[in-house]
């Protein structure tokens, strides 16, 4: 009975802010996690966004914190009690990796490519041990970009698209970047 008592109080809009994160916060994890999935889609249906409060538009993402507006995201069936219905996955505000897949797949392919043809003339995954890697890779971007530039499509080495070269390169300096970030 405290468990569901918790619940109510941490989603109950009348009490104040200090009461309810009391409640929350003598709430499981799990528990927590329901909690925050049904205050998201409350404020989806208000159109307002979880994350900062700002009233949503006709934009799919919120304009001042970029969060992604929760009715583009799954639905959740969450009318349950505290029993998590079979079919619910905590996944809201996580980026949506599908819509690679289904978005581009033949720029993914045409990616793929450059990056077979690249492990078949080096090795795989060579690319991450080069020296000065961020200017070589940028030189290479910028060389492939210009190729464009100059009405070149293809590249006469591997036949394949300019663009998913320069997008290899670029990828490339991403992750290193980021990576780098990691371990700063």
């Amino acid at each position: 009975m405290t468990t569901r008592l918790n619940f109510d109080i941490a989603l109950d809009g009348r009490l104040s802010l200090g009461e309810r994160i009391d409640a929350f916060d003598r709430l499981s994890q799990r528990d927590q996690g329901i909690v925050e999935e049904i205050l998201y889609t409350r404020s989806a249906k208000r159109k307002i966004c979880p994350d900062c409060g700002t009233a949503l538009g006709q934009t799919p993402h919120c304009t001042t914190c970029a969060t992604l507006d929760p009715l583009e995201e799954e639905e959740f069936n969450l009318t349950t009690s505290l029993g998590a219905a079979p079919d619910l996955k905590y996944d809201g505000g996580k980026p949506r990796m599908d819509l690679l897949v289904s978005g581009m797949p033949r720029a993914l392919q045409e990616v793929a490519e450059v990056m077979t043809f690249g492990a078949r003339k080096y090795e795989d995954h060579s690319w991450k041990t080069l020296d000065r890697a961020e200017p070589r890779y940028m030189a290479a971007s910028l060389r492939h970009e210009i190729a464009l530039a100059k009405g070149e499509e293809q590249d006469p080495e591997s036949g394949l698209h300019h663009l998913a070269h320069k997008i290899c390169c670029d990828l490339f300096r991403l992750e290193l970047a980021l990576q780098g970030s990691e371990v700063s």
